[in-house]
């Protein structure tokens, strides 16, 4: 279990002004948040102004509880409970000050709204997981293993391309062309491999190259 701790600050200079600050933490389920929200002032009397009752935060939750939850001025510190795993959650916070002529409370009000957002928990992971002797992982349900699929052989004479429903390059897909002395050149499109026929060069074919291929598909 852990605690997060996040403090949030609105600026002095938006204190004639409506204005919201926002802060994202992503949490698991039986994780805390340790959250302060402050109104900046300018005054001593714009201070004493958020000490009213008044001032209290009016808290709108999604998805998690806060405590405490009630009589909450500007720069006290709550604690935010999420509730559900694989979910979003929301705690904004909404605090109503004076900002003219403040203490006594009768001046011009104006508020500030604290949002704190982020998402509880991940999906949970099934699958078989397999440790050596010495207990360290050797093959993880998130591992990617290499298969084979296919294999096509023949001879070309100009560029051309194999029909493979399917392939496509994803990053899952390989191939590798095998035949020897090949001088084709082999690339995965999409449901296809292109083959393209290369050059001998100035010196001629002095090392018996030739077009043949032979190509392995596999999948990762």
């Amino acid at each position: 279990m852990t605690t997060h701790t996040i403090a949030m600050t609105s600026s002095t200079a938006s204190l004639p002004y409506p204005a919201t600050v926002s802060a994202n933490q992503d949490i698991a389920v039986g994780d805390t948040i340790s959250l302060t929200m402050t109104v900046s002032t300018n005054t001593y009397a714009e201070g004493m102004s958020l000490t009213a009752s008044s001032a209290y935060a009016v808290f709108t939750l999604i998805n998690c509880t806060v405590s405490p939850s009630t009589g909450v001025n500007s720069g006290e510190t709550i604690t935010v409970t999420p509730i559900n795993n694989n979910a979003a959650y929301s705690c904004s916070a909404t605090i109503t000050h004076y900002h003219a002529s403040p203490y006594p409370p009768v001046g011009t009000t104006q508020t500030k709204t604290f949002v704190l957002s982020g998402v509880v928990g991940v999906l949970p992971v099934y699958g078989l997981e397999i440790f050596d002797a010495n207990g360290n992982s050797r093959l993880r349900y998130d591992n990617r293993l290499c298969k084979f699929h296919s294999v096509y052989t023949g001879t070309i004479s100009n560029n051309t391309t194999i029909s493979v429903p399917g392939i496509a390059a994803d990053g899952t897909w390989g191939i590798n062309n095998q035949a020897q002395n090949s001088l084709v050149q082999c690339f995965v499109g999409t449901n296809v491999i292109a083959l393209n026929t290369t050059s001998f060069g100035t010196g001629g074919n002095l090392y018996g190259g030739n077009y043949n291929y032979e190509i392995i598909v596999f999948r990762v």
